[in-house]
């Protein structure tokens, strides 16, 4: 007990000699999201060094993308947590806004698939983290952003059905 102890107060000098709380402020700073900036807040050291090295690794094909002028960007978006865990339950509904917003980190998540796609020989880590997203993603995406207005309105062309209803209600 007292090692534990002992050495949780060497981490804790270390970190502030390291200025760590800094370092996730500045971090969290430049996070492009909402729900990046929370994520840094939940950050804390890696003690296994296998995901340490995978974590580096990924780090570095990021900057090396980022040097060769391969970019992807998560800005704007809404934090999608709940809205997904809501997908998961039998029988659950999302409002149009919802499954728009939903539908543009989709869309965002698969630009990113695409630039790492191109890369993959010199991102294997990337790759590892973005190559199981479904390649057909892109066409639902495309079918959800064809049917519901950036106000979260439905489109009247979503459905023949609703065209010829809001056509009736026009008209009258």
């Amino acid at each position: 007990m007292y090692l534990v102890v002992k050495l949780r107060k060497v981490n804790k000098q270390a970190f502030t000699t390291l200025e760590y709380q800094h370092l996730l402020e500045l971090i969290k700073r430049n996070a492009q999201t909402e729900p990046g900036q929370r994520r840094v807040e939940t950050l804390s050291p890696i003690d296994d060094v296998d995901q340490l090295r995978r974590e580096l690794s990924a780090l570095a094909e990021c900057v090396t993308l980022r040097n060769r002028g391969v970019n992807w960007h998560f800005s704007g978006l809404t934090d999608r947590a709940e809205a997904i865990a809501r997908l998961r339950v039998e029988g659950a509904s999302l409002d149009p806004l919802a499954i728009l917003q939903t539908a543009r980190l989709c869309e965002q998540a698969m630009s990113a698939r695409d630039a790492i796609l191109a890369e993959r020989e010199n991102a294997s880590v990337l790759w590892q983290l973005v190559e199981n997203l479904p390649r057909d993603l892109d066409r639902l995406v495309s079918r959800v952003t064809n049917k519901i207005l950036p106000s979260g309105e439905l489109d009247d062309r979503a459905s023949p059905e609703l065209a010829s209803i809001r056509h009736e209600i026009n008209v009258l």
